[in-house]
């Protein structure tokens, strides 16, 4: 009954549009895809048609690029995520089955791969979307399968989560996921946003009503965002409803991120930063 209570609530909070001003636009991409952003301040973003990840600073210098196509170490075959705290950079190497891992100045390090002589219940193929939960477990979205898979720091398998076998909670089209602060798991699916706990257990699932292909958490603010809408909640008081953004623009929302008083918006070119108004 907890579970239906909490689905009516967060249907039934208010949503408000607000407005944004444009303040100015950072980074020169070929076909942008994905983007990270870290407290520290630095940009990582893949794009997959140089088939290249960089890191650049807030007024949009390139720090460092890496990547060409290839499937050797430091090359990518579609970048399809990017995924960053203050020590690693984490990138969803989509065709080449696995994930690189490098330092937060983009050194290479490693990559995470799964064996393909391993039971089918512990691989992961054309790896879409990647994240480190609050236990310091690895998660990863399995396009292929329909999935995400848990594993430990040392790669260990832990779990599938939203497989054929979770019932009301199986994946259908996953797009992207994220972790919120306190370890649930936020995927999109479909018109709704599936929410599992830490341990992989369904707990609620919240239609949406747009068709959005696009979920990030940063501290606690949750934005969800289509080609051309944006909307954001702080999960530590829901109760303040969902703000609605629609831009007037011609270019394609990829990601975005809404911080404080500012919402960074990737598209394929791209990163523009608007300040929010109240």
């Amino acid at each position: 009954m907890k579970k239906y209570f909490i689905l009516i609530f967060f249907i039934t909070i208010a949503n408000y549009a607000q407005t944004v001003n444009y303040i100015n636009s950072i980074g020169n991409f070929k076909n942008a895809v994905s983007f990270c952003i870290i407290p520290s301040g630095s940009f990582y973003i893949s794009d997959n048609s140089t088939n290249e990840v960089y890191k650049i600073d807030s007024d949009g210098n390139i720090l460092k690029e890496v990547g060409g196509y290839g499937w050797k170490n430091g090359l990518f075959d579609d970048p399809a995520d990017v995924f960053a705290n203050e020590l690693n950079v984490y990138v969803s190497d989509k065709n080449n089955n696995r994930i690189q891992i490098f330092d937060k100045n983009l050194n290479y390090l490693s990559e995470f791969r799964t064996n393909e002589n391993e039971s089918s219940t512990y691989i992961f193929e054309r790896p879409a979307c990647f994240a480190i939960s609050n236990q310091s477990d690895l998660l990863v979205l399995d396009s292929y399968n329909k999935r995400i898979l848990k594993y430990d720091l040392a790669g260990k398998f832990l779990q599938q989560i939203g497989s054929y076998d979770a019932g009301e909670y199986s994946l259908v089209t996953p797009d992207k996921f994220a972790i919120s602060p306190d370890g649930k798991i936020f995927v999109l699916n479909e018109n709704k946003i599936f929410v599992f706990d830490q341990y992989g257990n369904g707990v609620i699932q919240l239609p949406i009503n747009f068709p959005a292909h696009s979920i990030k958490i940063y501290n606690s603010t949750m934005t969800i965002s289509s080609d051309d809408k944006i909307s954001f909640i702080d999960l530590a008081n829901i109760s303040s409803g969902f703000i609605n953004i629609t831009l007037n623009s011609d270019s394609k929302i990829i990601e975005a991120y809404s911080i404080d008083s500012k919402l960074f918006i990737l598209n394929n070119k791209c990163i523009d930063i608007y300040e929010i108004t109240k």
